[in-house]
């Protein structure tokens, strides 16, 4: 009869580790496939097909549910769709099975800001920046939504956190210096997008800003100047064409401002059309 107990034990153990390793066997194989899948959906990301990679991220995600990377990337595909809530809930979702996913943080405060939600863009940076406290890039972006707030100090406060971690981070100090124009510190935006453009020489809209806060300061050459090369580099800018027209007016130099206002029509700017059309002058 021990014999026999002895026997049933002995089979009923073998039966469970049996159990356990069919389990981890069809674990295994579910992530090989799920991997598959994930990176077709890669593949297909990166050949601009976002509707065919979110399909393969899914199929990734039914086989293994916990896959936070595939969720993630299934967010960015969503964002570059402009499905700005569905990529929310699926950084959420990632977040949910990898809480430090810095990550997931990070790409879920760029869809808060692009959906205008700054408050939440600005929580999400932070926990991003809790998880790594290097992250240039949501220190930068933190500082853009600061800014849309009308935050220019804690804009400015977050910029400077960016640049300290990664000192050539143009962006950052372009909107550093929309910051500073804001606050009519024009001397220091000017030099903020000076060190912008000196870091990347084909910053057109760094150039433009600066024409902006030249013109508040009345230096209006300075301003043509720096609209002229902020349209070098993007010949169709045609808010930099409305602003040299309106320094070359404030110049006094009417026929020089007709023909900016003139080109930036034929760009599309209504601005120039209805100058145009109030002083008398055709398009």
């Amino acid at each position: 009869m021990k014999q026999n107990l002895t026997y049933l034990i002995l089979c009923a153990l073998l039966l469970c580790s049996a159990s356990v390793y069919a389990q981890q066997t069809n674990y295994k194989t579910d992530y090989v496939r799920a991997k598959e899948y994930y990176m077709r959906g890669n593949d297909a990301y990166d050949n601009l097909l976002y509707g065919i990679a979110i399909e393969n991220y899914q199929k990734a995600i039914s086989m293994y549910p916990n896959f936070a990377e595939a969720y993630n990337n299934m967010g960015i595909a969503y964002y570059n769709q402009g499905k700005y809530s569905q990529a929310i809930a699926a950084y959420q979702k990632a977040i949910s099975i990898d809480p430090n996913d810095a990550e997931a943080y990070y790409n879920m405060g760029i869809a808060y800001a692009d959906q205008g939600n700054y408050s939440q863009a600005i929580a999400a940076y932070e926990k991003a920046i809790n998880i790594k406290p290097d992250y240039a890039d949501a220190y930068g972006n933190m500082g853009f939504a600061y800014y849309n707030q009308g935050k220019y100090s804690q804009a400015i406060a977050a910029c400077e956190k960016a640049i300290s971690i990664k000192p050539n981070y143009a962006n950052a100090y372009n909107n550093m210096g929309n910051a500073y124009d804001k606050q009519g510190k024009y001397s220091q935006a000017i030099a903020a997008y000076e060190k912008a453009i000196s870091i990347k020489p084909d910053f057109a809209i760094a150039y433009y800003n600066m024409g902006i806060a030249y013109k508040a300061q009345g230096k209006y050459s300075q301003a043509i100047a720096a609209y002229e090369k902020a349209i070098s580099i993007k010949p169709d800018f045609a808010e930099a064409y409305h602003n040299m027209g309106v320094a070359y007016n404030n110049q006094g130099k009417r026929s020089q401002a007709i023909a900016a206002y003139q080109k930036a029509v034929r760009l599309g700017d209504s601005g120039s059309q209805e100058w145009l059309r109030d002083n008398g002058y055709s398009w």
